[in-house]
C-alpha cells in the first residue's frame, strides 16, 4: 500500500505535466492556424499600379519598394506622394515609421507630414482606392509620432501588416478592430513577402 502511495505522486505529476504540455501545444496550434489564415484575404487588391509612399519618412519605405520590385508589382515609389500623384493608381501602400532625420532631410516637421498623409488618404478614399498600411519598425520605432501616424493611416485602411514586435502592446490590433480591418502580424521583416503577395495575388 505504501508503494502505491509513493508511486502515485510521481504518476500524478507526470499526468499533470502531460496535460499542461497538451494545452500549450493546442493553444500554439490554434494561434498558428489563425495567424496563417489572417494572412490571406478573400479578395485581393488590384496591383495594376501601386503607389508606395511613406508616413514618417523612415527608410522602411525602401524595403517595401525593393520587395514590390522582387514580386514584379508595377509600382510608383514616392515617399512624399500627394493627391496629384494618384492618377492611374490602383492601390495605395503606406509604410509608417517616424524618422526625425528623414523629415529633416525633406525640411519637414511632423505636423507637415500628418497633413500630407491626411490629404493623400482623403483623396484616396474619395477615389475608392484600396489602402494597405504597413508597419515594420518594431517596438524601437514606436513613439508618440509613429503612433499618431499609425492612428491616422489605419483609420481608412483596408488591410494592415505589422510585425509582432511592432504590435507588442496590441495597439495595431486595437486600431484594426475599430472597423474590423484585416490584419496580419509577422515575426520579422523577412516574413513580409507572404502577406504582401497575398494582398495582390
Amino acid at each position: 500500500m505504501l508503494k502505491l502511495k509513493v508511486l502515485r505522486k510521481p504518476v500524478m505529476m507526470m499526468i499533470g505535466m502531460a496535460i499542461v504540455w497538451c494545452s500549450i501545444y493546442y493553444l500554439k496550434s490554434a494561434y498558428e492556424v489563425h495567424h496563417l489564415s489572417s494572412t490571406y484575404l478573400s479578395k485581393p487588391f488590384s496591383n495594376n499600379m501601386l503607389l508606395i509612399t511613406s508616413a514618417g519618412q523612415s527608410t522602411d519605405t525602401y524595403i517595401l519598394q525593393d520587395l514590390a520590385n522582387e514580386l514584379r508589382f508595377n509600382n510608383l515609389f514616392m515617399p512624399e506622394a500627394t493627391p496629384s500623384d494618384l492618377t492611374e493608381i490602383s492601390s495605395i501602400v503606406i509604410v509608417v515609421g517616424y524618422s526625425e532625420i528623414g523629415l529633416n532631410l525633406h525640411d519637414k516637421k511632423i505636423d507637415d507630414e500628418c497633413e500630407r498623409v491626411k490629404t493623400l488618404i482623403d483623396e484616396g478614399v474619395s477615389q475608392k482606392l484600396p489602402l494597405i498600411v504597413v508597419y515594420v519598425g518594431g517596438k524601437a520605432r514606436r513613439n508618440e509620432e509613429t503612433d499618431a501616424l499609425l492612428t491616422l493611416s489605419c483609420e481608412y485602411a483596408n488591410y494592415i501588416i505589422t510585425t509582432n514586435s511592432g504590435n507588442y502592446d496590441q495597439f495595431l490590433t486595437e486600431l484594426a478592430g475599430k472597423k474590423e480591418t484585416p490584419i496580419s502580424c509577422i515575426n520579422s521583416i523577412n516574413d513580409l513577402t507572404k502577406p504582401l503577395a497575398a494582398a495582390f495575388r
